[in-house]
């Protein structure tokens, strides 16, 4: 059982009794943690791998990863196909005076020239193939432009190393606004975690964001050591609300009234999330794991906005998936159980936004919760692909049916059927 799936099957459990139990799946395994599957959406933007369009010729300069982040650099020495035309097998590069051969099972990708190509497995032909990234960032490019949205540039070293001390920089300030608080800045690979909790308590805290961090890779087949963030994230915890609620309101210019903790991701890349512990540790731990996660979303191939019940629903999945047991999760499935129950209908989960989602108590986070670990448990690869689709400037509509080949109201039929629920409507 993949890491996927088996964090998958820990929200399943939480909703035992409830609507949502583990269904069949629609005849995909989960993918490996690492293992790059090719989408619908990428057929088109295929790289040729004949002799003579391939862009591995011999001679040619090459720089690539391993899948465990190595970077090599060398020249060509040959590539040879695989066994189905189109796929690719092996690759043997010449560098300081050594010929290394690598399977292209453990690259992730290449830069030849100036241009740059992903390895992935085509499900169909059972071998990999090559993606040109390039030209499929072009023509995603273009289209993000007409609703004045755009992908997210890839950093520089230097570029990553500013925008930490900017941040060190800005941390410093907020820390300086609260003389009487006792502040430690905690900094790990993908994080900066400013809090006054004692630092005896915080430990666990910064596990379940680095745990939040490779589940989420996982499903977006993003490598985990790859840093999705603009410098890193930044998390800013108090002990106390009303030391948040000051923070929010001088420095983040932002009324948090009744929120236990806000995301703050920015048109830039920058992401910062502001919370307080207050009484109940667990609720914290899934809530700062929730929050985080919306800002990895932002960070995700472009600054195009997903619906809400995907963004909270994912928010959700995975801080029950890290977070166990996760009681503020499984109260809102339970609120969302009974309320489908009693009316057989999601009224218009799929259309609020902002402050309308997750009213009357909360009932629509456990229609989104359940909606994502359906779709996600059913098939990965197809829930990536849907939610790639929609970052690459296509409404969640025109990608339900692009991807799933169904409208709103056939997902809301589908989802109540696997509930027991026929005729649920959206």
């Amino acid at each position: 059982m993949t890491h996927l799936y088996r964090f998958a099957f820990a929200v399943s459990l939480i909703a035992v009794g409830l609507l949502w139990v583990a269904q069949p799946a629609w005849g995909q395994k989960a993918n490996k943690p690492r293992e790059r599957v090719m989408l619908k959406t990428e057929k088109e933007y295929l790289a040729p791998l004949d002799a003579a369009g391939t862009p591995l010729k011999t001679g040619e300069k090459v720089t690539f990863w391993s899948l465990t982040g190595k970077k090599f650099e060398g020249e060509i020495v040959d590539a040879v196909a695989g066994r189905v035309p189109g796929t690719i097998r092996q690759v043997s590069v010449q560098s300081n005076g050594k010929k290394q051969t690598f399977t292209t099972n453990a690259i992730s990708r290449f830069v030849v020239g100036e241009k740059t190509y992903e390895v992935l497995l085509d499900s169909d032909k059972k071998a990999n193939v090559l993606l040109d990234v390039t030209r499929r960032d072009e023509v995603v490019g273009k289209r993000l432009a007409a609703t004045r949205q755009n992908l997210w540039p890839e950093p520089t070293e230097a570029e990553q190393t500013a925008a930490v001390a900017e941040y060190k920089t800005y941390l410093k300030e907020i820390e300086t606004g609260f003389p009487n608080l006792r502040f430690t800045l905690h900094e790990t690979e993908f994080f900066l975690f400013l809090t006054d909790i004692p630092a005896n308590q915080i430990a666990g805290y910064i596990a379940n964001l680095d745990a939040m961090y490779e589940q989420m890779c996982i499903l977006f087949a993003i490598p985990p050591e790859r840093n999705i963030w603009r410098g890193k994230a930044m998390v800013v915890a108090f002990l106390n609300k009303n030391d948040f609620l000051a923070c929010e309101e001088t420095f983040l210019k932002s009324d948090a009234t009744g929120k236990y903790g806000v995301c703050h991701s920015y048109s830039n890349g920058k992401v910062l999330t502001a919370c307080y512990r207050g009484d109940d540790p667990a609720a914290f731990a899934g809530m700062l794991v929730h929050e985080t996660s919306h800002g990895f979303v932002h960070r995700f191939r472009s600054n195009a906005r997903i619906p809400s019940w995907m963004n909270e629903g994912i928010a959700e999945w995975v801080s029950a998936a890290v977070v166990t047991p996760n009681r503020p999760v499984t109260t809102r499935q339970k609120l969302a159980a009974d309320r489908l129950r009693a009316t057989g209908s999601m009224d218009g989960t799929f259309e609020a936004t902002g402050l309308e989602f997750g009213g009357q108590g909360g009932w629509q986070y456990g229609v989104a919760s359940g909606l994502t670990d359906f779709l996600i448990r059913r098939d990965p690869t197809l829930y990536r692909a849907f939610l790639t689709d929609i970052k690459e400037g296509r409404t969640w509509e025109e990608s339900l049916q692009e991807i799933y080949g169904m409208t709103p109201a056939d997902l809301a039929l589908i989802f109540g059927k696997a509930m027991s629920l026929p005729n649920l409507r959206p």
